[in-house]
């Protein structure tokens, strides 16, 4: 959600294990501090196996929030084929119905991990502007 919250990031880090251990943070945080920034912006200062395996994980958190960014709500009828909607009928979908903004659900991944998503704006519900057409 927030690439600068090394609290967060040190959670998921290696969880499910991705091959960075005790060490490569260590690595990690020494360079955060040497530059002054957040744990995901050294990725970028640290070296070795280390900073690929790190690398890695942060270029797979960056795509995740490219693609989780502006989701839309639909009903089925409506769902596109590519990215950028979500059924209300598809299990994420149906625990979102009723949200409010700075709400978070989470649930278990496929791989063992934990999925979440906060909804950060509610740009437009058709209900509440009395849209009961769709």
């Amino acid at each position: 959600e927030n690439p600068h919250d090394d609290t967060s990031f040190l959670r998921v880090v290696n969880f499910p294990p991705r091959g960075i251990g005790a060490r490569s943070i260590e690595q990690l945080q020494d360079a955060a501090r040497a530059v002054g920034c957040s744990l995901h912006d050294a990725v970028s200062a640290t070296t070795g196996k280390a900073g690929a395996n790190l690398g890695a994980f942060v270029a797979m958190i960056d795509v995740i929030r490219e693609q989780t960014e502006g989701l839309t709500l639909v009903y089925p009828k409506d769902v596109s084929d590519g990215a950028g909607t979500v059924s209300v009928l598809a299990p994420v979908g149906s625990a979102l119905l009723g949200l409010k903004e700075g709400d978070r659900i989470e649930w278990p991944g496929p791989s063992g991990g934990t999925l979440g998503v906060r909804i950060d704006k509610v740009v437009y519900q058709p209900e509440r502007a009395g849209d009961y057409s769709r």
